[in-house]
């Protein structure tokens, strides 16, 4: 995508805009490139599903499909068996909010203006990675259980589907929150 002289960055309508074409602008580009490698999915099925699985607070090193051996975490292991796993990332601040809004964006903290105290809404003008997936065709759905991951700091734009677990008492809500998200992700029709 070209960005006009003088605009460091493009404006949500400016993506907005050229989302639809800038994609199949790359995917012809990429096509043309020499020796074409083996893809990651099979597209002639339709649009691959998409999961970004974000666990706040979590080190890699805690969980089996990055090596630890004394963690048991088989599902989520299992799941990377088959999944693109990346390796090598860094945060972008040291908590969430700014953390997930960089992940969200592609931008570093001082782009989308969620980095807390007075600024803690994600800049209006930034558009999100869920706005480009819907732009795309992609039924889009976040299900979180932290609060600053919630609609009053902007997270929520562009999933057609937004759920907040953070509610009852401490006690069972992961297993409730699991149930919440399987009942909804088996929703999904292809």
């Amino acid at each position: 995508m070209t960005v006009p002289s003088g605009a460091m960055f493009p404006t949500r309508r400016r993506l907005l805009r050229t989302a639809s074409t800038s994609g199949s602008v790359l995917l012809l580009i990429l096509l043309g490139c020499g020796a074409r490698p083996a893809p990651l999915v099979d597209l002639s099925q339709g649009l691959p599903h998409v999961f970004l699985i974000g666990l706040d607070t979590v080190r890699a090193d805690h969980l089996g499909c990055y090596g630890n051996d004394w963690v048991q975490t088989p599902n989520l292991d299992r799941f990377a068996e088959s999944a693109v796993v990346f390796e090598d990332c860094m945060s972008t601040s040291s908590w969430t909010l700014p953390s997930f809004a960089s992940i969200f964006t592609g931008l570093l903290p001082d782009r989308h203006a969620a980095v807390g105290g007075s600024h803690r809404l994600l800049d209006p003008e930034v558009v999100t990675m869920a706005e480009i997936l819907t732009a795309h065709g992609y039924k889009t759905m976040s299900h979180t259980a932290v609060d600053y991951l919630g609609k009053e700091f902007g997270m929520t734009r562009g999933f057609s589907v937004s759920m907040n677990h953070v509610t009852g008492s401490v006690t069972g809500r992961s297993e409730r929150y699991q149930l919440r998200v399987l009942r909804e992700i088996g929703s999904i029709q292809r």
